[in-house]
């Protein structure tokens, strides 16, 4: 199954900055021969309107990949 969604900086919502983090949420529940998995693929990254998602991957990433990661969790089945 899939998820797509979008994280929000919360830092910068009452800056005059928006970091917006689209994201694909992949996962299966599992059964009883196999555990459940998942996998996040993130799609864009914006900073207000500019496309920043290569500067994300590069070096933004690993800093914030449990957060986006975390969003995905609680959120895909709203």
């Amino acid at each position: 199954m899939q998820y797509n969604g979008v994280y929000i900086l919360e830092d910068f919502v009452d800056s005059n900055f928006l970091l917006a983090v689209e994201y694909t949420f992949y996962w299966e529940d599992g059964d009883r021969d196999l555990p459940p998995s998942a996998e996040i693929e993130i799609d864009k990254a914006y900073l207000n309107d500019m496309d920043i998602t290569e500067f994300y991957w590069d070096y933004l990433e690993e800093k914030m990949d449990a957060e986006v990661t975390q969003h995905a969790h609680e959120n895909y089945n709203n």
